[in-house]
């Protein structure tokens, strides 16, 4: 079973979560860095990991894939 979420990479910085993510899911195509604030659609795709971060470029939600 592939990962649906990553809780390990709440307090890392946005470009090395990123980097985990993609080197342990081949089936994620789009990683989105979410700034605090920013809309972002409802809709769920399964190639999709959103990184939602703080002001400072840090993630602070638990990302998961939708």
């Amino acid at each position: 079973m592939s990962t649906q979420e990553w809780p390990e990479l709440v307090g890392m910085a946005a470009e090395d979560a990123a980097a985990e993510i993609r080197r342990g899911s081949t089936h994620i195509t789009e990683l989105q860095v979410v700034p605090p604030g920013q809309l972002v659609t409802m809709d769920f795709r399964p190639d999709r990991v959103r990184l939602h971060v703080d002001a400072d470029g840090i993630v602070s939600r638990v990302p998961r894939i939708g």
